[in-house]
């Protein structure tokens, strides 16, 4: 499962309160977006509580999503992109 925040006023809610929460819950994986700093932090390998892989991700690079060979997201983080 893939689960994907999206951040503005309340990214130290997200990052200290629900990231946490969905790691003691054993989400597999966790995206806090960032639109304004146009910078997603990607959470995953939850044990024992937290994640224990932390990256931002490149948005000029396609991440795999780990379903199958060959599937990857291309990422664009802009406010224009949403409206």
């Amino acid at each position: 499962m893939l689960i994907v925040e999206v951040a503005d006023a309340l990214l130290r809610y997200d990052t200290e309160v629900t990231v946490p929460l969905d790691a003691r819950h054993a989400i597999g994986e966790v995206w806090v977006a960032e639109l304004d700093k146009r910078r997603i932090t990607r959470f995953a390998d939850p044990r024992d509580g937290v994640y224990e892989q932390v990256a931002e991700l490149n948005p000029a690079v396609p991440v795999p999503l780990g379903a199958g060979p060959g599937l990857d997201l291309g990422l664009r983080c802009s406010r224009d992109s949403i409206r």
